[in-house]
């Protein structure tokens, strides 16, 4: 039996923005358990799984087992209680389809996607965002499923090269000092970012920098050219080319109609 055709129903999910401790340093649940960490990261212990867990991490618990965890650095968490369709709820055999303790999601494009609509679906609490929020952890699942499937982990280091750009997109130079994190020159690094992430560097940057503008825009009073310098950009001209070219829009127009 594959793992794929297993489908997770969430029971429960919950994020907090700011993390600083968890309220029990152990605790044994009654359900399946996932923990992630968009931001900030996370100590834990799972029966013999042991390690630290950041951005692009699933922490997976059973069942009836201590979950001994410790926040290292505060963190934008992610809480998740699960049920499994489709097949007996078994705990041996669930155990043997499901991982125990840390996966590693090298697709950072799409985590970051999950994480943000996670967010926004549990605004609302319909029958609409329910459904929303179990199909969005479904393509998760089945991500999870693939990687491991496809065996793309050949560079242990890579994953952290996408962490690294991620948390230094405003930077500039950013993707030779990421080419070198993993010995590689920035032609090589390139193209073997394109080909595990499906888009460029420097596409994956301005995706992360156009999110960044867009919450300074929708949040703030600072001036174009204030946004420009946190986020990367030479000035107001070079920050107002890129968002139109993304947004199909200026900035002003963005903000003043707060989309």
């Amino acid at each position: 039996m594959q793992p794929w055709i297993l489908t997770p129903q969430i029971l429960h999910y919950s994020y907090d923005s700011n993390k600083k401790s968890f309220l029990l340093q152990s605790d044994i649940y009654e359900n399946w358990v996932v923990f992630s960490a968009e931001k900030g990261s996370f100590e834990f212990s799972i029966a013999s799984e042991t390690g630290i867990a950041k951005c692009g991490d699933f922490v997976f618990c059973p069942p009836g087992i201590s979950f001994k965890r410790e926040v290292c650095e505060p963190m934008r968490f992610h809480f998740f209680t699960l049920k499994w369709n489709e097949i007996s709820n078994d705990s041996v055999s669930l155990k043997n389809l499901i991982p125990v303790g840390k996966v590693e999601i090298s697709d950072f494009v799409r985590v970051n996607s999950f994480y943000n609509l996670m967010e926004k679906a549990n605004s609302r609490n319909d029958f609409f965002s329910i459904q929303w929020k179990n199909i969005l952890f479904r393509d998760i699942w089945f991500l999870i499923c693939s990687e491991k499937n496809n065996s793309l982990s050949d560079d242990e280091k890579f994953p952290e090269s996408v962490f690294f750009l991620s948390e230094n997109a405003g930077k500039s130079g950013i993707i030779s000092e990421a080419a070198e994190r993993v010995g590689l020159t920035s032609v090589q690094f390139m193209r073997r970012f394109k080909k595990r992430m499906g888009i460029t560097p420097m596409e994956y940057i301005t995706e992360l920098r156009m999110k960044k503008v867009c919450e300074y825009l929708k949040n703030s009073d600072s001036t174009l050219n204030e946004i420009a310098e946190y986020c990367g950009y030479q000035n107001e001209y070079y920050l107002s080319k890129a968002f139109k070219k993304y947004k199909g829009m200026s900035p002003s127009v963005y903000r003043n109609f707060k989309l």
